[in-house]
This record gives structure tokens, C-alpha cells and sequence, in this order.
């Protein structure tokens, strides 16, 4: 895979995700995550090490660009839950990558929504963990646990549906990110 190319997809989710475009897609308080499409691209083609790094790598660039109460009124990011939690992520999509027909749009945005909730799990069990050794319990987005993942799971069927015309452009730039196939080769052929 070459990285810039991710790295540029990743780099245009992200202002997606942090632009004014978002909040013309809020519906209700859940907005679409544009980088979780990128990952799942990432983890659908490229080779395992690959994937789990980029995966890795856009779950940081979330971390950095998410806020979450630190104090009475002061906001800072969490860096490393969703870096985390989109390993999860990647880690279960690589493992239902055989069963699945990898260059279509509509395994994409499936493969999103997958992705999203396992990530949400780890994410959202992240918070409560560490609301066990803090004063006062760490709300996420100002939820509660049941209430968070219900809202992370609004959040992935939403951004599942939004990974289909995404993933239906990123499989259209796929000759330029240079995935090498991950099909075992036949015996004796290079």
C-alpha cells in the first residue's frame, strides 16, 4: 500500500469529519466518521501488518481531533482509545476478509458498520475503565455507557450508509494505492 495515498484519503476524511460539511450531515447528534471508512478500505486490501498499522493510524488521528471532558471547562483528547478500538476493528474485519467479496461498495459500507461497533465496545469500555480510578466518572460525549454505544451504533449504521458512495470513490482510486494481493500464491509461480 503506499502511505501517502492513505495518508491523503485519511488526511480529506478528517477535514470531512472536522468541516461544516458534518454538521449539514448531523442527524440528531450522530455524525458519519469518514477516517473509519478509510481504515476499512485499508483493512479490506492490504496485507495484514499493513492494515492493522492503518488502522492503528487513523483510530491516533481520531484521538487527536476528540475532545473529551477533562475538568469543570476544559476539554483535552484521550490519546489512544480509538487507536485501540480501531485495531478491534481492523483485527475483526481482517478476520471476515475471506468471506467477504473485498472490491464492492456495499462490503465496504457493511464492513464500516462492523467495524464501528466493535470499535465502540473497546472504546466505550475504555471510558468506563477509566472511570473506575477517577474521582468523578469520565462521560463520553456526555453519555453513560448503554446510552454511548447506542449513540456509537446510530453513529456506524450512519457512517455504514455513507460508505457506500465513499467506498465506491476510493475503489475507483484503488490502482494508486498499490495493494498487493493478499491471496496465497500457487506453488513453483512468483
Amino acid at each position: 500500500m503506499r502511505w501517502p495515498i492513505f495518508l491523503i484519503a485519511l488526511f480529506l476524511m478528517l477535514v470531512l469529519d472536522q468541516s461544516a460539511a458534518v454538521t449539514l450531515l448531523d442527524i440528531r447528534g450522530v455524525a458519519p466518521i469518514g477516517a473509519a471508512i478509510v481504515a476499512v478500505f485499508a483493512a479490506l486490501l492490504a496485507p495484514r501488518p499493513t492494515a492493522l498499522m492503518a488502522c492503528w493510524v487513523a483510530g491516533l488521528a481520531v484521538d487527536l481531533l476528540t475532545e473529551i471532558p477533562a475538568g469543570a471547562s476544559r476539554t483535552a483528547p484521550m490519546i489512544g482509545v480509538h487507536a485501540l478500538g480501531y485495531v478491534f476493528g481492523g483485527m475483526l474485519v481482517l478476520a471476515l476478509r475471506p468471506n467477504l467479496i473485498r472490491r464492492q461498495a456495499l462490503t465496504i459500507g457493511i464492513a464500516t458498520i462492523v467495524f464501528l461497533l466493535a470499535s465502540a465496545i473497546v472504546v466505550v469500555g475504555l471510558f468506563v475503565v477509566h472511570g473506575w480510578y477517577e474521582t468523578s466518572p469520565l462521560e463520553y460525549e456526555g453519555r453513560r455507557a448503554g446510552a454511548a454505544l447506542l449513540h456509537r451504533a446510530a453513529g456506524a449504521l450512519y457512517t455504514g450508509l455513507l460508505g457506500l458512495p465513499i467506498g465506491y470513490l476510493l475503489l475507483l482510486t484503488t490502482p494508486w494505492w498499490n495493494f498487493r494481493s493478499t491471496a496465497p500464491r500457487a506453488i513453483g509461480r512468483r
